[in-house]
């Protein structure tokens, strides 16, 4: 039996370097990039970020190149949580993000999700263009693509969750709340749950 790839309205997913190739990953960023500029022609900046998979680094230069090679102004955020990829898709007016993560499934598996200009993953209509073009194989394909690291990316997605009006920083820390935190992303926050 063959290495699965599942190719749904929640990303693509696969084994990482066996179904979910460097060729798959890179046809559909590329369809993903090339259906969001069409829409959004004046913008070509995408947000990138993934969780910590051991084939994060991998799958994350194969993205970087199939951005950049579109023509795209790539911010990396590394690793982050996906909220903070949507949040910096907002923030930083970008055209689209991709975030390289496999969800729940189990440790060999990798995955793309895509978020679009709102920070909302792709509705469905859109999933079946981006599929399409994936198939079809017809990406845009410009010079002029850039990467730069987005460090501030945490503390910015932290700032905004701080800034809402009905957040009362006091009164929570009045609480003296116990918090379980994800161990997979702890050392993310770790710094700034020292400042607070």
């Amino acid at each position: 039996m063959s290495d699965p790839l599942m190719v749904t309205l929640s990303g693509i997913r696969g084994i990482a370097q066996k179904s979910l190739s460097e060729a798959v990953i890179i046809k559909y960023v590329k369809a993903f990039v090339t259906v969001q500029i069409k829409e959004y022609t004046k913008n070509s900046l995408f947000i990138l970020g993934r969780d910590s998979r051991m084939s994060g680094p991998w799958a994350e230069k194969i993205v970087i190149k199939a951005l950049e090679e579109c023509g795209c102004k790539v911010l990396n955020c590394g690793i982050v949580p996906t909220p903070t990829v949507q949040v910096m898709v907002q923030q930083h007016q970008a055209c689209g993000g991709v975030i390289i993560t496999s969800s729940h499934n189990p440790k060999p598996w990798n995955g793309l999700k895509f978020v679009d200009s709102d920070g909302l993953f792709i509705v469905p209509k859109k999933c079946v263009k981006v599929f399409t073009l994936a198939d079809e194989g017809t990406f845009i394909q410009q010079e002029g693509g850039t990467t730069q690291t987005l460090p501030t990316a945490i503390d910015e997605h932290l700032n905004k969750i701080l800034s809402l009006p009905y957040i009362d920083v006091e009164a929570i820390k009045k609480q003296h709340f116990k918090v379980a935190v994800d161990s997979e992303i702890f050392h993310i926050f770790q710094n700034h749950f020292q400042k607070t």
